[in-house]
């Protein structure tokens, strides 16, 4: 009787583990602060390659610290708030450039602007070779009466932006003016002028000459579709450049020998590049501006509604050697040999290098490496080539040198050596980033300046004497 009860008792005792494991197992683990922020703003919790430095729920509204090429990167937690929006660390937020620009003008600048409302206005777009009337549907707010300090202040907000002027959309009248300003596809036409202005009629004269009213228009200039990757605009250094049969060509200025040039350069290379399950068009883009250079350039011929809408172009280098461009889930990748930074042009190009590009919200953008900075790179030097000391020179100079795409050089001049001979020596080396840490490389050029009379007075590889 006593092992009956003794076996219900550890039955009992079984069950009741069970039980407590299986809840214990199925409890939901509490939700951290950001993942609460991400899902009650609207996103849902997911993962994603960023930079090594980088933690979980990173500000994805910045590209920098999920832009870090794969051999840089590790898989954390993100919040994916969905196509046009992105997650500043506390919540979900638009995408919407043109109401984010409008926003940053009124806190930035401290004028009492109107709400921001749907618009559309008038825009005179360059898109070579022609110049044509556009319709842009934007947003737009204004400000009335305020004064000829704060008024300035619009101007200088926008080229902090990196606007630009738009010489196409200028236009000025006695009691107000029109100023276009450009940046990409985003376009702001500011009206301006003594408050009142609008509804001038004859003859008028401001009353408060000094009060002056502003009426910011900010739009996107859309691209127009082409109907094939050869036959698509694309954005050059803020121009929009219409190619026919992959080829574009027009005069510096009316009338003159000289011709800006752009060609498609090789095969496009197809693959999807966005996510949304069509092949796009990866191409690449020479551009001869009528001078001695050959600028190489990458941009996507994205596939949309029946159609393909150019980006903006990236720059590779100025005749440099392309070699082969891959697409590899979304992430686009060219390899391609350039020259080291102190070699002339004359000299053929033997550097490997690879860019990594992607897309975000229909632009193509260059994917950040691993800075060298200038402290890091004095302490490699030292480490391996050793410092000045009073005994074998006076003063050692370390210089960080090119950087693109990865690649960077670092140089040490060793001056007031202690040397019958050798009066400097300039050494370069490569450094190389491995295991997430640095380390120099192999040298690639080692010169000599001679003290007075035993030989030349500038760096050069030949011997002192």
């Amino acid at each position: 009787m006593s092992k009956i009860i003794i076996i219900i008792i550890i039955a009992i005792v079984f069950v009741g583990l069970v039980y407590w494991y299986l809840q214990v197992k199925s409890e939901p683990k509490a939700l951290t602060e950001k993942e609460k922020a991400c899902i009650n703003s609207g996103g849902k919790i997911s993962t994603s390659l960023c930079c090594n430095t980088t933690g979980d729920f990173p500000n994805t509204c910045l590209i920098g610290p999920c832009g870090c090429s794969p051999e840089y990167s590790h898989e954390v937690k993100v919040c994916d708030c969905g196509p046009d929006k992105c997650f500043d660390g506390s919540e979900c937020l638009s995408l919407d450039e043109v109401s984010n620009l409008l926003e940053d003008l009124k806190q930035e600048t401290g004028i009492d602007f109107s709400e921001i409302k749907p618009v559309e206005f008038r825009w005179i777009a360059k898109v070579t070779p022609t110049v044509q009337d556009v319709n842009i549907k934007g947003k737009r707010t204004e400000a009335i009466g305020i004064s000829i300090e704060q008024e300035a202040k619009v101007e200088e907000f926008l080229k902090n932006k990196g606007f630009k002027k738009d010489l196409y959309n200028v236009a000025a009248g006695t009691i107000s003016e029109l100023v276009g300003y450009k940046k990409e596809q985003i376009v702001c036409a500011v009206v301006k002028g003594a408050t009142g202005h609008r509804e001038a009629t004859g003859q008028w004269i401001p009353p408060e000459p000094e009060k002056r009213d502003v009426d910011v228009n900010c739009g996107k200039l859309e691209i127009p579709l082409g109907v094939d990757p050869l036959n698509s605009t694309y954005i050059i250094d803020e121009e929009l450049i219409t190619l026919e049969d992959g080829y574009s060509e027009q005069e510096i200025v009316p009338g003159a020998a000289t011709k800006i040039k752009m060609r498609i350069f090789g095969e496009p290379t197809i693959g999807d590049v966005n996510g949304d399950g069509v092949d796009d068009a990866v191409v690449l883009l020479t551009y001869d501006p009528g001078g001695s250079g050959t600028f190489y350039y990458i941009a996507v011929a994205l596939k949309i509604d029946g159609g393909y809408k150019g980006t903006n172009a990236v720059l590779l280098g100025d005749r440099i050697a392309p070699k082969d461009t891959h697409i590899e889930n979304g992430l686009i990748l060219h390899n391609y040999a350039d020259r080291m930074p102190w070699e002339p042009f004359s000299v053929q190009s033997s550097v490997g290098k690879t860019k990594y590009l992607r897309i975000e919200n229909e632009k193509l953008k260059e994917i950040s490496r691993e800075p060298l900075f200038q402290d890091t790179a004095t302490a490699l030097i030292k480490e391996n080539w050793g410092d000045c000391t009073l005994v074998d020179c006076e003063r050692l100079t370390v210089n960080v040198l090119d950087g693109k795409d990865g690649v960077w050089y670092v140089q040490a001049i060793y001056e007031g050596m202690r040397d019958d001979s050798v009066q400097a020596t300039k050494k370069i080396a490569r450094a190389h980033h491995v295991n997430n840490a640095w380390e120099l490389g192999e040298v690639v050029l080692i010169e000599y300046k001679c003290q007075l009379g035993r030989g030349h007075q500038d760096f050069s590889s030949e011997l002192c004497l």
